[in-house]
């Protein structure tokens, strides 16, 4: 559930972010302007980082070489 309800916050910044280029892309280039952009472009920083981390997490479950013979490399037995 907690997982459930970082992923939905994440998203809606993204989204608020896209929002937040109207103001530039129609001329409006205020200062209070600039600092919401500032801030949107640390959280969405930080949103990276955060994705980053939790997919390094699935697609490296333990600290295994490449030569170790993951589980992820082999392949199923045919019948």
């Amino acid at each position: 559930m907690k997982n459930t309800v970082h992923k939905l916050f994440e998203d809606v910044f993204i989204f608020l972010a896209i929002l937040s280029l109207w103001p530039w892309i129609l001329g409006y280039r205020t200062v209070w302007y600039w600092v919401y952009a500032g801030a949107i472009l640390i959280g969405l920083a930080v949103i990276a980082i955060i994705r980053v981390r939790r997919f390094r997490r699935v697609v490296e479950p333990g600290e295994e070489s490449e030569d170790s013979g993951s589980s992820l490399n082999k392949a199923a037995p045919l019948k």
